[in-house]
């Protein structure tokens, strides 16, 4: 009886998973795990996606990588596993398009991986063209790579703008702030006054604990007295 039993619940199973592949929400939230990748993969993740739940798994592996950079020894490493972890994640979803944002980001201004950036953000345009803040990103590192940094303040500007980004934008445009007062000397005031601007507002409106902090250091370190006690 037992035997009968599971023997109708594997059934179901598979019928299950046949109809939501043949279905358009199906195709869209799910997907056959690449075989070739099998043997580059952990265990985990190859059973997870065997029944074809892409956007299941992919969350759980993001899940996985916050926590990751959120440990303070692997910073001490520059992150070296974390190019790897992103790359098995757009694997399973290609259509993840917020860790192509967040991981193109993390590689281009924390683990200095110029390169690698560039490259995963223009797979997630290939998998992803109608999205169009993944261009938005391209041109980012384009002008950072060319020491661009007014164009790049200016698209900075726009993306920070956008619902979902990634927190660390704003402490990436508060730093190109201070750059650029250092470097244009007759406009050292107008730049200042928008980094000081900007930590205000991290300081008073952000949710992210590391922004917050960001932004109470810098106001201290520019002698900008606060009421926030937040921290």
């Amino acid at each position: 009886m037992k035997i009968i039993n599971i023997s109708i619940l594997i059934i179901l199973l598979v019928l299950s998973v046949t109809l939501l592949e043949n279905d358009m929400w199906g195709k869209t939230c799910f997907k056959q795990y690449p075989y070739e990748n099998i043997k580059k993969s952990s265990l985990s993740v190859v059973i997870s996606s065997f029944w074809g739940l892409k956007s299941v798994t992919a969350d759980f592996l993001w899940m996985n990588v916050v926590q990751y950079i959120g440990d303070k020894e692997n910073a001490s490493n520059q992150y070296s596993k974390f190019y790897s972890m992103a790359k098995e994640i757009v694997s399973i979803d290609p259509n993840f398009t917020y860790m192509y944002l967040a991981g193109s980001a993390i590689m281009m201004w924390d683990t200095k991986q110029v390169d690698e950036a560039v490259e995963f953000v223009q797979e997630g345009i290939k998998n992803n063209p109608t999205y169009w803040p993944l261009n938005l990103y391209l041109a980012a590192f384009t002008y950072s790579k060319a020491n661009k940094f007014r164009h790049l303040v200016s698209t900075i500007e726009t993306a920070v703008k956008m619902d979902g980004h990634p927190p660390m934008l704003e402490r990436i445009l508060g730093n190109l702030y201070v750059k650029l007062s250092e470097i244009e000397s007759k406009n050292t005031d107008f730049w200042l006054a928008k980094a000081k601007n900007l930590w205000l507002d991290i300081l008073y409106n952000s949710s992210d604990k590391a922004n917050i902090q960001y932004a109470k250091e810098h106001l201290e370190k520019f002698k900008l007295q606060t009421t926030d006690n937040r921290l």
